[in-house]
């Protein structure tokens, strides 16, 4: 998931993309079903940072400049 991560970050700066934001689902135990936008965890470690603090779906963001 971080190769394909990575990959698409890659192709999104090819474009002229100056800004990305991710919608994990957050919380413990959460089902294979809950995480098919990734853990918040895989774009943490890709230098995502908290744009909105929320308990349950936080939007993370990342600039691409």
């Amino acid at each position: 998931a971080a190769a394909l991560l990575d990959g698409v970050l890659a192709d999104l700066r090819g474009r002229g993309v100056r800004r990305v934001e991710a919608f994990p689902k957050r919380g413990e135990g959460l089902a294979a079903d809950d995480l098919w936008t990734g853990p918040e965890s895989l774009f943490r470690r890709a230098g995502f940072a908290v744009a909105r603090d929320d308990p349950a779906r936080p939007v993370l963001a990342l600039d691409l400049e």
